[in-house]
């Protein structure tokens, strides 16, 4: 958000700056679930090699996680404020892939 407000303080001297202001909210919006996805992946990444038990991610809205877990295969309910849905268990299956190369020398 800063970022997009100093670009619109610059616009105001520099009318180019207009057209990359443009461009780069277009490009947040176009980016949104793939950079959600990504840090919401990359919590849960990091809370399983630190072996967390919980965690509660206060920056993380409802309807963000509500949206990730929907996009990951989690069943919710076909109405829109449904009770049930106020708590969100998700079973993720995350597997890592190893490439072994051979170290020649040894």
């Amino acid at each position: 958000m800063l970022t997009i407000i100093t670009l619109i303080a610059i616009s105001v001297f520099f009318p180019f700056f207009w057209f990359i202001t443009g461009v780069y909210i277009i490009y947040l919006a176009a980016t949104k679930k793939r950079r959600r996805d990504k840090i919401i992946l990359d919590e849960i990444i990091q809370s399983i090699d630190l072996k967390r038990e919980k965690v509660i991610l206060d920056w993380l809205y409802f309807n963000s996680a509500k949206g990730f877990a929907a996009d990951n295969g989690t069943i919710l309910s076909e109405y829109d404020n449904d009770p049930s849905d106020d708590t969100l268990i998700v079973n993720l299956r995350l597997c890592s892939i190893y490439v072994l190369l051979p170290v020649c020398g040894l």
